[in-house]
């Protein structure tokens, strides 16, 4: 979720294959299925490229944006502390 979140904070469309590309350290079948877990628990959702067919972007959708909200929040409570 980190990778596609600099992604998204940057305003860039990030295709399936690119999410793939960019999560480190693991095969593309285990960043696949996390792709898919993630799709499964409803943070992101799949969208066809308007210009091209074949290409899907990873989007966000409002629960993720709730995750990353209480996210910022636990972090900004731990600096307090």
């Amino acid at each position: 979720m980190n990778t596609l979140a600099e992604a998204w904070l940057k305003k860039q469309h990030i295709t399936v294959g690119e999410a793939i590309g960019e999560i480190g350290g693991m095969s593309s079948t285990t960043a696949h299925r996390r792709l898919k877990n993630l799709r499964e628990k409803g943070l992101i959702e799949l969208e066809v490229d308007e210009t091209d067919n074949r290409l899907k972007h990873v989007v966000p959708t409002d629960l993720s944006f709730q995750y990353f909200t209480q996210l910022g929040k636990c972090i900004e409570s731990a600096q307090r502390s």
